[in-house]
């Protein structure tokens, strides 16, 4: 990213503030009315998220314009080998005592 972008979309936060912290000061000088606390704390809390939002790119502005450094690409997993297991007497006792059983049905 380049720092003609960052630097662009902070003066555009920057603007965004002051115009925002213009409007409150406006509000606060004329007669009150109804209703000018809670316009004053909406737009106090959009004033908040404009500062904070130029602070943060500023912080990390360092960071974003550094090079890129590349994430490892992970191994892919060794091929699993299957081995076929073919069951025997000595292993499945089940197939030992089918096998038994046909023995006797046989006799």
């Amino acid at each position: 990213m380049s720092s003609s972008k960052i630097n662009a979309a902070i003066l555009l936060l920057k603007s965004k503030a002051v115009e925002t912290y213009g409007v409150i000061k406006e509000i606060s000088a004329k007669p009150s009315e109804v209703g000018d606390a809670e316009r004053i704390a909406t737009l106090a809390l959009s004033l908040v998220q404009f500062e904070g939002a130029m602070l943060t790119l500023q912080q990390y502005s360092e960071d974003l314009l550094s090079d890129p450094v590349p994430a490892p690409t992970p191994e892919p997993p060794a091929p699993v080998e299957e081995k076929t297991l073919v069951p025997t007497p000595e292993r499945s006792p089940t197939l030992k005592a089918s096998q038994q059983r046909k023995v006797r049905k046989s006799k």
